[in-house]
């Protein structure tokens, strides 16, 4: 495992990379790896970004690698950087130095296979992005396979969703897995007790269990504690995706289930595009996760509240 890197004058050098074209329009996963980069840079960091392109740059700020090559796959082209040279990410990694190295869709091959078994020495983060409804045996064994020569070299990972924590499951099983983990006995726990107990009550300990763990979160004191609050919060995330429809049915009926739910997972899209945006602002300003954290913690508390003032079934609201 690498050393902590002293940082001077607590500042990082960080290696952004994105493994899909970079010339290509739009692209989710090239957005956020760009965000990302112009805040770490607003905080004082000293970020490069990295990844294939189609398109020479002269950018001092990118380097860009060419050997692309279209893979369609999972419904769209996926442009990826199959075929750059080994020895061009080599010189490229000896000629300049980093305290850190983040890495967007780590199993997109090949610039990031060969960037982490070239930079060992170095710490690295992965961001999960991707999510495939069906996967083939070959394609399941491939990422597994690839992922056992990557992954005892990467030090972190996140997913940006639950959907692709769950894809990206299947070969890393470490610290990502946690919140999988505490999202499917999340979902059988919350479920089993809606059969039991009024569902309101459930959905109440659901949002008072995403409250409470989520100050839990910020300030635990050892890594230990951590996952074990991490699989408290998925407890919660899990139950909250799985009492929703089962409320909404409870409290309009399943006559217009269908409109009901369509403004629920309307403004539950809206609200998840909004609040990360919001919660990331606030780290920029601050320069920490405790502010954007608390607002959170205000927001679930809301909702418990909201919860509380509900009836307990059609009949009580129409009485």
């Amino acid at each position: 495992m690498p050393t902590p890197v002293p940082v001077r004058e607590g500042r990082l050098r960080v290696c952004m990379m994105v493994t899909y074209d970079m010339a290509s329009p739009g692209g989710g996963v090239k957005q956020h790896a760009l965000h990302l980069a112009a805040s770490l840079r607003r905080l004082g960091d000293e970020v490069m970004l990295v990844g294939p392109s189609s398109v020479p740059t002269d950018d001092p700020d990118v380097r860009s690698f060419g050997g692309i090559v279209n893979i369609p796959a999972n419904g769209s082209d996926n442009n990826l950087g199959l075929l750059v040279s080994p020895r061009a990410i080599a010189k490229f990694f000896r000629e300049h130095h980093f305290d850190v190295i983040h890495i967007h869709e780590p199993l997109q091959p090949a610039l990031s296979y060969w960037t982490v078994w070239l930079t060992r020495h170095v710490p690295h983060v992965a961001t999960f992005h991707a999510f495939m409804e069906e996967e083939g045996f070959m394609l399941r064994w491939a990422r597994k396979a690839w992922g056992a020569t990557m992954f005892p070299w990467i030090q972190r990972a996140i997913a940006v969703s639950q959907p692709a924590a769950r894809y990206a499951s299947g070969a890393w099983n470490r610290e990502l897995s946690i919140i999988l983990a505490g999202s499917v006995i999340g979902r059988l726990t919350m479920g089993w007790l809606a059969d039991r107990w009024h569902k309101k009550h459930v959905m109440f300990l659901i949002y008072s269990i995403v409250a409470v763990s989520i100050p839990m979160l910020v300030y635990a004191p050892t890594p230990a504690t951590l996952k074990i609050c991490a699989f408290i919060f998925g407890i919660g995330l899990g139950g909250d995706y799985m009492i929703i429809p089962l409320m909404a049915a409870e409290l309009y009926g399943v006559a217009i289930l269908g409109r009901v739910m369509g403004i629920v997972l309307t403004a539950d899209s809206v609200s998840e595009s909004l609040v990360p945006m919001l919660v990331a602002s606030m780290r920029d300003a601050a320069g920490s996760y405790r502010s954007g954290f608390l607002v959170l913690v205000v927001l679930a508390g809301i909702g418990a509240a909201a919860v509380a003032l509900l009836p307990r079934s059609a009949e009580q609201r129409t009485s």
